[in-house]
């Protein structure tokens, strides 16, 4: 976090406002679909890659590039 997350956390904190449960419910939302995705595009990269190349065959590992892969996806 930067400086200026820092001030922006700081000064929420000192002046709290009600919350807006739909905006709450929202970021629930894209929070469960960003794992739900990122989770069958690892599954669908993994089975892919495994019947493909071999040497992720004999390995038998998860191949993933990590969870921030799919909102750079839905950002182009």
């Amino acid at each position: 976090m930067g400086r200026r997350d820092n001030r922006q956390i700081h000064r929420a904190a000192q002046h709290p406002v009600e919350l807006d449960i739909a905006q709450a419910h929202a970021v629930e939302a894209r929070i469960m679909l960003d794992l739900r995705i990122g989770a069958a595009f690892t599954r669908m990269q993994t089975l892919t890659l495994q019947t493909r190349l071999p040497q992720f065959r004999e390995k038998r590992e998860v191949v993933s590039y990590g969870s921030s892969i799919v909102k750079p996806c839905f950002q182009m």
